[in-house]
């Protein structure tokens, strides 16, 4: 499709790779970070299940309010 730019969908702080090597990504301090909040029985900071369900809490309520349907 003209004008798609997969360069574009996304600014990232990191240059990614089409080689599919996945070394350069942040899934290593992703994954502790989850891991200890397991170990410590909290949520994830801004990314738990109550920040989600209040996202799409909101993402809703703008929908049915929008009256587009």
């Amino acid at each position: 499709m003209g004008g798609l730019n997969k360069g574009k969908w996304s600014e990232l702080s990191m240059k990614m790779l089409d080689s599919g090597d996945v070394s350069d990504h942040p899934y290593q301090s992703q994954f502790e970070a989850f891991f200890q909040a397991l170990e410590k029985g909290r949520d994830m900071p801004l990314t738990s299940l109550t920040d989600a369900l209040h996202t799409h809490e909101v993402i809703f309520k703008a929908d049915r309010e929008s009256g587009f349907k």
